[in-house]
């Protein structure tokens, strides 16, 4: 079974390009632009990992993030941000857009294996 990877972007195109790029590299996936819809679908599928979009400028999905690390246990996030990352998202895996694919998929990885070791370790 391959692991689920939920992104979260407000742009409707970078999560298509996101979708396309973690399938075609073995991951479920699934997207959305809402924070509360994300939320929802973090309570309802319980992904591996989530991809998420956050802006210290914005304020953007700052709460979104703080209840997904808030789980127990919390779900591993992979953070993409235009600018320097609040201070919330510190001991996160972070890029900064534009970022290249190989470093998501790196840090995904590296996040969901951090995870599986610590669950079982």
């Amino acid at each position: 079974m391959s692991a689920l990877v939920l992104v979260v972007d407000h742009d409707s195109a970078t999560c298509e390009m996101l979708q396309e790029f973690l399938v075609l590299e073995g991951f479920a996936v699934h997207r959305e632009q809402e924070a509360e819809h994300a939320w929802a679908a973090v309570q309802r599928e319980r992904p591996d990992a989530v991809v998420l979009e956050v802006s210290a400028v914005l304020g953007a999905n700052e709460a979104l993030l703080e209840r997904i690390i808030g789980l127990d246990p919390p779900v591993p996030v992979v953070l993409t941000s235009l600018d320097a990352p609040p201070p919330v998202c510190r001991g996160h895996q972070a890029l900064t857009k534009p970022f290249d694919l190989d470093d998501l998929l790196d840090a995904l990885l590296a996040s969901i294996a951090s995870d599986r070791i610590a669950l079982t370790g």
